[in-house]
């Protein structure tokens, strides 16, 4: 099961349009997704991180895969019982990088996120998970 989750999830890396709404922050962007991960919806976790991405940046193909992907993982390790901002780390003013430990029954997960400010909102441009706590370190 670890080496499943070992191979880094990459989700997406692109520049993507606005998975954001009127004056979110990168951290509402990324715990919307969390609190729904902490009930046991992963499919509507998905939805919330995957949904908003321009099928015109990334083929629509490879977001349903990463989604599926997401959700297939998911059950192996457990139930989620919290989540904690563990980095946040700025490039400038318009570029952040939001690393987040998951907690479940089975083995923390290590997630990150990328988002750029290129105008008004804030844009994801990557979601990965891993279960390997070298990726704090990343």
């Amino acid at each position: 099961m670890k080496r499943i989750l070992a191979i880094t999830a990459l989700f997406l890396m692109i520049s993507s349009v606005a998975m954001a709404e009127n004056n979110a922050t990168p951290e509402s962007m990324a715990e919307a997704g969390f609190e729904l991960m902490m009930k046991g919806e992963y499919v509507k976790t998905a939805d919330t991180w995957f949904d908003s991405f321009d099928p015109s940046q990334m083929d629509p193909d490879r977001i349903e895969v990463a989604k599926r992907q997401f959700v297939a993982q998911m059950p192996m390790v457990g139930k989620c019982s919290r989540y904690d901002l563990a980095v946040r780390k700025d490039y400038g003013k318009s570029v952040v990088k939001l690393k987040y430990i998951v907690f479940t029954e089975k083995t923390p997960l290590f997630f990150t996120f990328l988002y750029c400010k290129p105008d008004q909102e804030w844009t994801a441009l990557n979601i990965n998970f891993s279960d390997e706590y070298t990726d704090l370190d990343e």
